[in-house]
Order: structure tokens, then sequence, then C-alpha cells
């Protein structure tokens, strides 16, 4: 659950994504079309990216970009594993096994990093830079 504004309530579920009014009406769901949830991250009231996994075919990840209005701005398919995703300001970070990619929220590639193959979490910051984890260190990644 995260807030948006204008007092509204974005869930994310494990089939589908909805914003709530204040009054508690539905304003925008989103389906997940049988994939499954992995992972999602919010930058309040600006926009949230959704990890989407299917299992079944092994490696093949989807994600969602949502408005700060609930609606889908689209989405992006990779044919590799996300192991991290995490969203400031108007970028996503995502975390693959050897670089960092950063996208805007309009889904246009803003920059990708080569990361080592221990890193398994990033963290966006909300000027483009990325912070990547691993167990033993974190490099700060600016464009």
């Amino acid at each position: 659950v995260s807030y948006h504004s204008d007092r509204k309530i974005f869930v994310t579920c494990d089939d589908r994504a909805i914003l709530f009014g204040n009054d508690a009406s539905v304003i925008s769901e989103i389906p997940f079309d049988g994939l499954s949830l992995k992972a999602f991250d919010s930058a309040p009231g600006n926009h949230t990216s959704i990890l989407l996994d299917n299992y079944e075919n092994g490696g093949n990840t989807r994600v969602l970009f949502v408005g700060g209005d609930g609606t889908l701005t689209g989405s992006l398919d990779f044919d590799e594993d996300i192991y991290s995703i995490s969203c400031a300001g108007d970028y996503t970070a995502l975390q693959f096994s050897d670089k960092c990619a950063v996208y805007k929220k309009d889904m246009t590639l803003y920059c990708e990093f080569k990361t080592s193959a221990d890193v398994s979490r990033c963290i966006a910051n909300s000027n483009g830079s990325v912070i990547c984890i691993s167990n033993n260190f974190a490099t700060l990644y600016v464009k």
C-alpha cells in the first residue's frame, strides 16, 4: 500500500494493482495478466514500478510503469532475471546480474552501469544516481 496525492491509496496485490479514491471507490485497476508479482516500489505521488515474473518460462520478466493517477503508462519485457527494483523521483532502477539499468518514468533508458555479480540490490535516488549493494560493499553510481 502506498499513498498518492489527493488522499488516494495505491494497493499492489498478487494479481493486480488498484487505485482507490478517498471515498473507497476504485479509480483504476491494472491486472497482471497471469504473471506473478515479484516486487514493486513507489515514488509517492509520482509513479510506481511493478516487477512481474513468469516463473513457468524461466527468466522472463515484465516491468509495469504506473503513473501517479493510477493509469498504466507502459511496460517493458526482459529475457533475464531482475533481482531488485527501486523508484525515486522520476527514475526506476533495475538490478540485473551484471548491470543496473535506470529508466525514466516514461520508460526511456536513462543510463546503465556495469556491476559485479555479487550485487543483489539497488536503491534509486531522485537525481537518477543509484546505490548498488552487495554483502560486503555498496557503490554509488552517478551518470
